[in-house]
C-alpha cells in the first residue's frame, strides 16, 4: 500500500510461507491496481475520489465497493479479516450468513474466540470501508494491543506450504474481472457442497499472528 498499489485479490490460494526466510508472503499480483497518484490514494482514506474501473476480485473475498469496481486499500484489509474468519469457524466466505439490514457479517455464534480479537476482525470486514481500519498501520496496532508482536517462525516441515493448506473451495472459483453495470455488486455464486478448512483448524494466537505479519507487510 505504501507503494501505491491495492493487490485486490488476497485469499488463501495467494499467501505462501517463503522458504528462505519462513516469512509469510503475499503473491500473484496480475490483480494489483496501480493508483494513478496521490490525489487518488488520499480518497481511499476518506471515501470519494475514485471513478469506476473492471471490478477484479475473488467472490467472498471481495467486499461490496471492490465488486462495484472502487477498491481502496482497505479492501485488501476486510480479504485478510475474512480468511481469519474462515480459518476459525470452518466456513467459506460465500456461506457466511449477513444481517439482512446492515450487511455485516453473523460469525462468532460459530465459535468461541475472545472478545477482543473479534472485535479486531469485526472492524476488519465491516460492510462499509468508512467502518473499517483505514490503513494496515492502524489495524496493526490493533493487533499490538492485544499483546501481539511479530516474532521468528520455526521452520516448518515443508517451509513451503500454503498458509491453509487444505485445497480451498476457492480454488475452483477462479478470480472475476468484470466490467461495472450501474454499480452492482456482483452476484455470488451458488454455494459450494463442502467447507475447505475444517472448523478450528487454525488457533486464535496463530491467526493473529499470520494476519499481523501480512499487515506488517502491506503496511512496509
Amino acid at each position: 500500500h505504501s507503494h501505491g498499489v491495492i493487490h485486490r485479490d488476497i485469499k488463501p490460494d495467494n499467501i505462501i510461507r517463503r522458504a528462505s526466510d519462513n516469512k509469510l508472503v503475499l503473491v500473484d499480483f496480475g490483480a494489483v491496481k496501480k493508483l494513478r497518484s496521490a490525489s487518488e490514494y488520499a480518497p481511499a482514506f476518506g471515501g470519494g475520489g475514485f471513478s469506476a474501473t473492471v471490478a477484479i476480485g475473488t467472490p467472498g473475498y471481495m467486499p461490496t465497493e471492490q465488486g462495484q469496481g472502487k477498491p481502496r486499500p482497505n479492501s485488501d484489509i476486510y480479504a485478510l479479516g475474512i480468511i481469519a474468519i474462515q480459518a476459525l469457524t470452518g466456513v467459506a466466505p460465500i456461506d457466511l450468513q449477513e444481517d439482512t439490514h446492515t450487511g455485516e457479517i453473523l460469525w462468532q455464534d460459530l465459535v468461541p474466540v475472545n472478545q477482543n480479537f473479534a472485535a479486531v476482525l469485526n472492524k476488519m470486514v465491516r460492510y462499509h470501508f468508512k467502518d473499517r481500519y483505514q490503513t494496515a498501520t492502524e489495524a496493526l496496532q490493533a493487533l499490538h494491543s492485544l499483546g501481539m508482536h511479530s516474532q521468528p517462525v520455526a521452520n516448518p516441515r515443508n517451509s513451503s506450504y500454503q498458509l491453509i493448506k487444505s485445497p480451498s473451495v476457492q480454488s475452483q472459483q477462479k478470480t472475476l474481472a468484470v466490467a461495472p453495470v450501474n454499480h452492482a455488486v456482483l452476484k455470488k455464486p451458488a454455494a459450494p457442497q463442502h467447507t475447505a478448512i475444517p472448523r478450528g483448524s487454525h488457533s486464535p494466537d496463530l491467526l493473529q499472528l499470520c494476519i499481523l505479519v501480512v499487515l506488517a507487510g502491506s503496511a512496509a
